[in-house]
């Protein structure tokens, strides 16, 4: 990727015809087989299967408290299940691993951190260059001075955005990240992701309450409801045709029967 031209974009974002084709062979396989999680009396899942293969984008959606942020919670080591099993990458979910990373619907910025701080707030080896990489990779190279306070709430998700992605993470969890975005910013933020998903190739896990956001970005949208998996269903539609496609404006109406 020119980098430079990217940082002479003013808003980072290219159509989505234009980005590069997925690279599968740089996320890692999710698996979660059999699994079981309650909170007191309170049981959130009962025998939860659930597989997203390397690289692919699964969006999860369902009305609040069916359990949607337990389970990526789950997924990244931040909460364990009380039965089943959970594995990245064919290997038990064990805690946080270097190489999935999170995005929260707060930015979740240090204030007394300039923006490139923020980005490289891990440090390590050649951070500051690494920060200063993903910055022009969402549009934001000219902005790695700033402080996060003068930054518009779209800009502060994507200086979030830059964080996961500094160090190339092979799958990218996201919990409402746009949810307190406006509409105009939110649909911005779409397209960003979806060439930055091109570029890096991660795996992705999208928890929405937002049906026509997940048809948007998602090649798989699943439905949870009472515990368990409602619908599965693959978006066969390609990504420049969604707006106009009829088929996705049936499982639209579908999705929304089964919400």
């Amino acid at each position: 990727m020119n980098r430079a031209a990217l940082q002479a974009e003013p808003k980072g974002i290219v159509p989505v015809t234009e980005a590069a084709a997925p690279r599968p062979d740089a996320g890692v396989g999710i698996r979660i087989v059999q699994a079981a999680k309650a909170f007191g009396d309170r049981v959130v899942f009962q025998d939860l299967s659930l597989e997203v293969a390397p690289g692919e984008f699964v969006a999860v959606v369902g009305r609040s408290g069916c359990g949607k942020t337990t389970l990526l919670r789950m997924i990244a080591g931040l909460e364990t299940a009380d039965a089943g099993r959970i594995e990245i990458a064919r290997k038990p979910v064990s805690g946080l691993r270097g190489d999935v990373r999170l995005l929260f619907q707060e930015p979740r910025l240090l204030p007394w951190h300039r923006v490139i701080s923020n980005v490289g707030i891990a440090r390590g080896p050649d951070w500051r260059a690494l920060a200063q990489g993903a910055l022009v990779d969402v549009g934001l190279g000219d902005r790695a001075g700033d402080w996060p306070a003068v930054l518009s709430g779209g800009q502060r998700q994507r200086v979030a955005l830059a964080r996961a992605l500094v160090r190339h993470p092979k799958a990218l969890l996201m919990d409402e990240p746009f949810g307190a975005l406006d509409a105009l910013t939110r649909a911005e933020m779409h397209k960003l992701l979806i060439r930055i998903r091109r570029e890096y190739g991660f795996t992705a896990v999208l928890i929405t309450h937002d049906v026509r956001e997940a048809l948007t970005l998602a090649d798989r949208i699943v439905v949870l409801r009472d515990g368990a998996v409602a619908v599965d269903e693959p978006i066969n539609v390609p990504l420049e045709l969604r707006g106009t496609s009829p088929r996705l404006r049936h499982l639209e109406h579908r999705i929304l029967t089964e919400v």
